[in-house]
């Protein structure tokens, strides 16, 4: 049953939407099971890269998972954010993709005098709404197409941003270590998890429309996550290097493989 074709909608969209997504949400069945599944397990996968990273606790490769940190943001900055913004096509794309990395760098810019622990926190949170709000759209439109080959799409789409989680959240933790303990770098890397079902949930909300500002997300992101990189993650000895080109390679695979 398609919501485009719902009687209801011959009145105000807008008014009555709210109150026809609880009735689909009702009929959806199979559809809403399958996008259950993949938003839990992007936030589940943030947990697992929490919890591995405590098995570390004297950091004794610090400036390797530095350096692995920084790989992954690059990375992830190119093929999880600025290369999908570019896919949208839309009229003055570069325009709007420039105009939103710009905006992401100054974001942090004006947090320069916050720690670096304080600077990538706020990075990894702000990188993981556009992947919310990506996973929520994804498996939306499925739902509303009736199309169970674009609800496994989705969930690749989840299984691949659940991987990358695990090695982001594991960076972020580390580098957390550098000021808070143990409890409270768990605890805050738990909190910029948490981001991303809660964004994925309205992009599901959002998917009936169809939403052409994700790349604007996207490109903030990316760009707020390449200003701390250079700004304090930036590889100073053969460790951090070996683990920037690591982490660089492995989510660079992680994205093109999904």
């Amino acid at each position: 049953m398609f919501i485009k074709k719902h009687w209801l909608l011959k009145g105000n969209k807008k008014f009555l939407f709210p109150f026809l997504f609880i009735i689909h949400i009702l009929i959806w069945g199979e559809d809403l099971f399958y996008s259950i599944i993949g938003i839990s397990f992007i936030f589940m996968m943030n947990v697992l890269g929490s919890l591995l990273a405590l098995l570390d606790k004297k950091s004794k490769y610090k400036d390797l998972y530095n350096g692995m940190a920084a790989g992954i943001m690059i990375s992830a900055s190119f093929f999880s954010l600025l290369l999908p913004a570019s896919g949208f096509n839309l009229k003055y794309g570069w325009l709007i993709i420039t105009i939103g990395f710009l905006l992401g760098s100054l974001m942090i810019y004006f947090f320069d005098k916050k720690n670096k622990e304080e600077k990538v926190l706020y990075a990894i949170t702000i990188h993981n709404i556009p992947e919310g709000l990506s996973v929520g759209l994804a498996f939306g439109l499925g739902m509303y197409n009736n199309n169970l080959h674009e609800l496994y799409l989705a969930l690749g789409l989840a299984i691949g941003i659940g991987i990358q989680n695990i090695l982001e959240t594991i960076g972020l933790v580390l580098i957390l270590r550098g000021k808070y303990n143990q409890k409270k770098s768990f605890i805050l890397s738990m909190l910029s998890g948490a981001v991303e079902p809660f964004f994925a949930i309205i992009g599901l909300w959002l998917s009936l429309y169809i939403n052409n500002s994700l790349p604007l997300f996207l490109s903030i992101a990316a760009g707020s996550m390449i200003y701390v990189v250079i700004d304090e993650l930036t590889p100073e000895n053969k460790n951090g290097k070996l683990g920037f080109v690591i982490g660089f390679i492995f989510m660079m695979m992680l994205d093109l493989a999904f």
